[in-house]
């Protein structure tokens, strides 16, 4: 079942490949910034467009995938260029990797993203993706997850600019509360 934001929360598109300004995101305020957060699904071939569009018109710094590529059943898509200086192009978005690190837990990647009407004005995104969440329950190494958090907020404070992205299916809500409930 899924479940459609409302209308005051729900952030939308100046453009997309679809016409349409929806994408099945909300806005997440945090406990000193409203609209801190965009909270979303994983992206789907289908609106891997209006993903990009979305983190480029709202200058979002930072993305937080919690969940692996393949989760059960579930296989969710590479929804950016996984060569490093590679460049993809999704709807009028440029994407391009400049940096991947892996450690056990976390996969770290910067990318710069631009659009094709405005080469000039190009956004440097970190990227973390989480792989040790299962897709039910919670991590197994409280370690790892603590880790994470720390990083983010690390690379938050130094990337003040807009919504910090979290993406998965079940657990950006959970992430979100440990991110702003605990502190350095």
């Amino acid at each position: 079942m899924e479940i459609h934001p409302a209308d005051f929360a729900r952030v939308p598109l100046s453009s997309s490949s679809s016409n349409s300004d929806y994408i099945n995101a909300t806005f997440v305020d945090g406990f000193q910034q409203k609209n801190a957060y965009i909270a979303t699904d994983s992206p789907l071939v289908n609106t891997f467009d209006d993903f990009w569009q979305m983190i480029y018109e709202q200058r979002s710094p930072l993305v937080i995938m919690l969940n692996n590529w393949k989760e059960g059943r579930e296989k969710y898509p590479e929804y950016f260029p996984t060569e490093k200086g590679y460049t993809t192009k999704y709807g009028n978005i440029y994407i391009r990797l400049d940096e991947h690190v892996a450690d056990k837990a976390i996969v770290f990647r910067k990318f710069t993203i631009s659009s094709t009407s405005d080469f000039e004005n190009p956004n440097i995104v970190r990227h973390f993706q989480y792989i040790q969440w299962p897709k039910r329950g919670v991590p197994e190494k409280p370690n790892d997850m603590l880790q994470l958090i720390q990083t983010v907020q690390t690379a938050q404070r130094q990337n003040v600019q807009g919504p910090m992205v979290v993406h998965c299916r079940y657990k950006s809500t959970l992430y979100l509360y440990l991110l702003e409930n605990l502190t350095d």
